[in-house]
C-alpha cells in the first residue's frame, strides 16, 4: 500500500478534518471577537475604525454630504504577521501508517490537525488578549532568533475609581455608579455602548461579590453572584479568564490584571481577520488554518507545516480601564 499524504491535506481535506473536530473555545475571542472574516490582502487598512460613529448635522437638500473626515490623511497599514509551526513525520512513521489502512491514517491526520490548531488558536488568544490593551507586542521568530512583533492601535481610555471597590466604606451603589461612568465615557468618546461587557481581574471580582454577598436580605439595589457573573442593577461583572503564557518567563498572563476593571463595548466592529496565506499549495487564499505535508530527504520523511494569519483588530476608543482595587 503506497500512502499519498498529501491527498489527505488538500484544502478541501483539511477543511473537513477541522468540522469533523470539536469546536474550539477561548473567552477573549469568543466574547470580544466573533467576528472573524478573511481578508484577501498582505495589508490591513485600519484608518476607518476611528471613523465617527455618533449622530451628525442633516444636510440641506441640493448641498454636498457631510465629510466624515480622514480625507487627505496619510492610511496606516498593518503587515499581518503569520502563525507558522511544524512537526515531522518520519519514514518509518508512515512504514507503519500503512497498518492502519485509509480510515485509520485519515483518522492519524485528523489527530494532527487538531494538535497544530489548538496551537495557532492559543497563539490567536494570545493576540486577541494582547489587543485589549491598545497594542501587540508577542515575541516573532526570525532568522537570528526571536524579536517583537508590535503594533500600536492607539491609547485606550481610562477612567479614575476615586473609591476603590475593595475599600470598608465602599458600597454597591459606589460601584454602581462607577459602571455607569465607565459605560458614559466609552458612549461620549466612540458613539458605541448599547451593549458593555464589564470584566473583572480576579481580585476586583472578589472584591465585588464580597460586596453583593454582604447585602443585608432588604437590600434597595438588586444585586446577586451567580455561575455567570455579578448582576448590580442589570449591569454584569464578568471574571476575565483568558489569558496566555508569558514566552520569555513562562508566567500566565491574564487577560485582565487583579486590580483592574475593563469596559468593552460589544457593538463596537471588533474583528479578527485572517489573512491571506502566503503559500502556493493554499492558492494564496485566506483561511483560519490550513495544512500540508512536505517530503524531507535527510532525514527521510515529511514536515508537516500549519498556518494561519490572524490579525485581531481592536476598537481602543471603546474600551475603558480602571484600577479598582489597592494594590
Amino acid at each position: 500500500m503506497q500512502i499519498n499524504l498529501r491527498s489527505f491535506f488538500s484544502p478541501v481535506a483539511v477543511a473537513n478534518h477541522l468540522l469533523a473536530l470539536p469546536v474550539l473555545q477561548t473567552f477573549i475571542m469568543d466574547l470580544i471577537y466573533p467576528n472573524r472574516p478573511t481578508h484577501p490582502f498582505p495589508v490591513l487598512g485600519f484608518d476607518e475604525l476611528t471613523a465617527i460613529n455618533g449622530n451628525v448635522p442633516v444636510v440641506r437638500r441640493g448641498t454636498a454630504a457631510y465629510a466624515l473626515g480622514g480625507e487627505g490623511q496619510k492610511i496606516t497599514y498593518l503587515e499581518p504577521q503569520p502563525v507558522d509551526i511544524s512537526s515531522f513525520v518520519t519514514a518509518a512513521d508512515l512504514n507503519n501508517l500503512k497498518l492502519l489502512g485509509t480510515t485509520g491514517t485519515e483518522q492519524w491526520v485528523r489527530n494532527k490537525v487538531d494538535a497544530q490548531r489548538r496551537v495557532v488558536r492559543a497563539t490567536t488568544e494570545a493576540l486577541a488578549c494582547q489587543s485589549l490593551t491598545g497594542k501587540i507586542s508577542y515575541p516573532m521568530k526570525t532568522d537570528t532568533g526571536l524579536k517583537l512583533y508590535e503594533v500600536d492601535f492607539g491609547s485606550v481610555l481610562e477612567f479614575t475609581i476615586v473609591k476603590k471597590w475593595d475599600h470598608a466604606d465602599t458600597t454597591v451603589a459606589d460601584i454602581l455608579l462607577d459602571l455607569i461612568n465607565i459605560g458614559n465615557k466609552i458612549k461620549q468618546t466612540s458613539g458605541y455602548g448599547s451593549t458593555i461587557h464589564y470584566l473583572a481581574g480576579q481580585k476586583t471580582y472578589v472584591a465585588v461579590a464580597n460586596k453583593v454577598l454582604a447585602l443585608p436580605g432588604d437590600s434597595k439595589v438588586a444585586a446577586k453572584v451567580t455561575e455567570q457573573g455579578i448582576n448590580i442593577a442589570g449591569f454584569e461583572i464578568k471574571l476575565a479568564q483568558g489569558g496566555y503564557t508569558n514566552l520569555t518567563n513562562s508566567a500566565w498572563v491574564p487577560a485582565v490584571t487583579d486590580h483592574h476593571v475593563l469596559a468593552v463595548a460589544a457593538d463596537a466592529p471588533w474583528r479578527l481577520f485572517y489573512c491571506a496565506l502566503d503559500d502556493l499549495d493554499a492558492n494564496l487564499l485566506p483561511m483560519p488554518f490550513y495544512s500540508k505535508p512536505v517530503k524531507k530527504d535527510n532525514p527521510s520523511g515529511y514536515e508537516i507545516i500549519g498556518m494561519s494569519k490572524p490579525v485581531p483588530v481592536p476598537v481602543v476608543k471603546a474600551i475603558c480601564k480602571g484600577v479598582a482595587t489597592a494594590a
